[in-house]
């Protein structure tokens, strides 16, 4: 990317990468992509600028939530378990007359 005097990103190159098709001691197949203004290698250009929104969309939607509900549900768990482990060893009344303070 390259920042222009306006203060946006232009775009200059997109790498796509898929894995060979040996093995991965083989490493990745990449091929580059170079904006276009007409023809075949725009709509090219014009894919492979979809197929990175498409993938940094679903990165965006595993990391941003995905993973907040989980560390949420962790620490939601994690009280819960701290609460009843307090009830349990703390209270000298019997577990069912505790249970609905």
């Amino acid at each position: 990317m390259f920042l222009q005097k306006n203060g946006t990103l232009k775009l200059l190159a997109i790498e796509l990468s898929l894995p060979h098709s040996e093995g991965d001691q083989y490493g990745a197949v990449s091929k580059v992509y170079l904006p276009a203004e007409k023809g075949v290698e725009n709509s090219i250009w014009q894919l492979a600028k979809a197929y990175v929104a498409v993938v940094d969309s679903g990165y965006h939607q595993l990391i941003s939530h995905w993973y907040e509900e989980t560390q949420i549900s962790v620490v939601y768990t994690d009280f819960l378990n701290k609460l009843q482990n307090y009830v349990l060893t703390s209270s000298k009344k019997p577990l069912t007359t505790t249970a609905y303070f």
